[in-house]
């Protein structure tokens, strides 16, 4: 019988298998990247599979993800498929991520999670353990910053969890499909899990997980609404900071766009371009054509003058 709580080791010993680290995503942008470095940075796991599902993001986070994956093979981004009737959209993005898992053991993680660099490994050898269980549940409550104005009736506590299930005891048990109706999915899947008779523990990952503030996922995964409409949340450093990269490139272009013509269109010592008011620019197409026609006028007017020095030129005397 394993026991009611375990705690995750500080220490643990490195995974043989391959493990897949799931996260759901939906409107994630604010905290998406640094759940991507927490868990690229797992040590111990030589064999990681990390894939995102993005359920429907209106924000940056698909982008934010893909420019994290593009030199990373290790990472994976999909596009979630329509919640079918009947389904909790986190249920369902769960199920499609377990469909593309490629690991022995299924790491569900909350986009919300800062990961300690072992707490992938701990939950595999919790899972892996002396116990043989089937399914680990690392847990990290922490309420919620106290709003400005008290909301009424309770206060709702936040939970991050790391959910570690074996692969075939998943697709024994039907997967998500038993927790279709959940909105959280984890309740359903364990009830499935334990009704089996497989081998279920939670675990103590106070250590090992921090949650990160600041998301209406736990909501908006719940097909409930999200912030009214045309609010506006504060842009955090991570998006500042892609928004500046992104602008730097934006502003590098136009000065080689606006500075590349006029260097260009500087006549030879030789000879000169008659005088005129410059042409408009109409854009870098523009810019382009108006460059390369001054180039063949001042070439034609070189040339033409070099032919008349030539004519005017004294030519030496037969003897």
């Amino acid at each position: 019988m394993p026991p009611a709580l375990l705690a995750l080791s500080a220490d643990p010993p490195p995974a043989t298998e391959t493990v897949s680290v799931l996260v759901p995503l939906l409107n994630d942008e604010r905290r998406v990247l640094r759940c991507v470095r927490s868990l690229l940075g797992q040590i111990r796991v030589p064999k990681l599979d990390v894939v995102f599902l993005d359920a429907g993001s209106t924000d940056m986070t698909r982008r934010l993800v893909l420019k994290a994956a593009m030199d990373e093979p290790r990472l994976r981004l999909l596009v979630g498929a329509p919640t079918p009737q009947g389904w909790c959209p986190h249920a369902h993005a769960c199920e499609q991520l377990a469909v593309a898992a490629r690991g022995r053991t299924m790491v569900f993680a909350d986009p919300g999670l800062a990961l300690a660099p072992g707490a992938v490994a701990a939950a595999v050898a919790a899972l892996r353990g002396p116990h043989e269980l089937d399914l680990v549940v690392a847990e990290a409550h922490r309420r919620t910053r106290p709003a400005a104005i008290p909301p009424a009736g309770p206060q709702r506590t936040t939970s991050a969890r790391l959910l570690a299930v074996d692969a075939e005891t998943y697709w024994h048990v039907g997967g998500h499909c038993t927790a279709a109706h959940d909105p959280h999915g984890e309740s359903g899947l364990i009830r499935a899990v334990r009704r089996s008779g497989g081998r279920v523990a939670i675990a103590d990952g106070r250590h090992a997980i921090e949650f990160l503030d600041g998301s209406l996922w736990p909501r908006e995964r719940a097909g409930t609404t999200g912030p009214a409409a045309g609010s506006r949340q504060a842009v955090t450093d991570t998006e500042n900071s892609i928004l500046h990269s992104f602008t730097d490139t934006a502003r590098r272009l136009l000065a080689a766009f606006t500075t590349a013509p006029s260097q260009a269109r500087r006549t030879p010592s030789r000879g000169a371009l008659p005088a005129g008011p410059p042409e408009r620019s109409a854009g870098p197409v523009a810019d382009a054509v108006v460059n390369r026609a001054a180039g063949v006028k001042a070439r034609e007017s070189l040339e033409a003058r070099e032919a008349r020095e030539d004519t005017r030129r004294p030519r030496p005397m037969a003897s």
